[in-house]
């Protein structure tokens, strides 16, 4: 890439970063209204607002392994391999994006995704969501801080290239 490609990047991720803030306060917001047992349709809120906040996150590391990796991994099993893949230092390309803590984090989120597409919403239980929307917003701060840092990283990387 070149050093205005690395900066643009570097500036497209932060805005990601920006838009998956609003959902991480959908989130909370969707939690707060659940309270001790929601009801159905406020469960669906929660359900959905987890999705979004899981698929975002995926989104800004699709662009990362998009762009920096040339093409994001396929196959059956890419979205575990992708995230995966972000706390891999890749030598001459780039540093790490996530650490293996919130990689680790992440897979019940991913897990959740999975079994959010694939039930019907009246099989969501609320035990699983609720403990999801709990662990949310401190999985948000390092994935946040990590996402900001990497984003850093790529911006002096580019102006090193000057």
């Amino acid at each position: 890439m070149t050093r205005e490609e690395l900066r643009a990047f570097g500036l497209e991720l932060r805005e990601q970063v920006r838009a998956l803030e609003r959902a991480a306060e959908d989130m909370a917001e969707a939690r707060r209204a659940a309270g001790v047992a929601p009801s159905r349709v406020v469960l669906w809120a929660c359900a959905g607002t987890l999705h979004a906040f899981y698929t975002g996150i995926e989104k800004a590391l699709e662009t990362i392994a998009a762009s920096l990796n040339s093409l994001p991994p396929a196959g059956p099993s890419w979205h575990r391999r992708l995230v995966e893949r972000m706390a891999v230092d890749v030598a001459d390309v780039r540093p790490a994006v996530l650490s293996r803590a919130t990689v680790a984090e992440l897979d019940d989120f991913l897990a959740f995704r999975h079994r959010y597409r694939n039930l019907y919403l009246f099989d969501l239980r609320w035990e699983p969501i609720r403990d999801l929307l709990d662990r949310a917003p401190a999985l948000w701060a390092r994935v946040s801080g990590e996402l900001l840092a990497f984003a850093e990283a790529m911006e002096r990387i580019a102006a090193a290239d000057q």
